[in-house]
């Protein structure tokens, strides 16, 4: 039986998040890695899988060890620019508000990704019902991206 070109999308897009090879995922659903190349980046699937790689406390504890590594190059350096420093330290420390403000991207794509994960082991679950909320998630990602731009 012949899939539609629907169903290699969401075959390709549910392999790519789970972090298999774009050649593999190619022969899997039977398209050219270049039309897999093609969705990944036409349709926003790196942003999609990078928001499921990193949480929320990883990505706090990066821009708080970026912040440690301004002010140690500050006080190692006899010329400082004091107003590049302050413009840095305010741009990462407001990106720190407001992930502690909650609700952005990465963590809905966590809840995303636990629910369907819950879902697939339930028995009075189909894969049509799983696919329905793939792609209202899908759709709810993509506006709050856009939103974020």
């Amino acid at each position: 039986m012949k899939r539609n070109l629907k169903q290699e999308k969401d075959i390709a897009r549910a392999l790519y998040l789970k972090g298999e090879k774009q050649k593999d995922i190619a022969e899997k659903v039977g398209v050219s890695e270049k039309t897999i190349s093609g969705w990944v980046n036409d349709l926003g699937w790196k942003t999609q899988k990078t928001a499921m790689a990193i949480t929320r406390p990883e990505l706090i504890n990066k821009i708080l060890a970026t912040i440690g590594g301004l002010i140690e190059k500050a006080n190692e350096s006899e010329d400082i620019n004091i107003t590049q420093l302050s413009d840095q330290l305010c741009k990462l420390s407001n990106t720190i508000q407001k992930l502690d403000k909650g609700n952005t991207v990465v963590d809905v794509m966590e809840v995303f990704s636990k629910f369907i994960e819950w879902l697939q082991q339930r028995e009075d679950v189909t894969p049509q019902t799983i696919k329905v909320i793939n792609e209202l998630q899908d759709s709810y990602v993509k506006e709050r991206l856009s939103l974020q731009k």
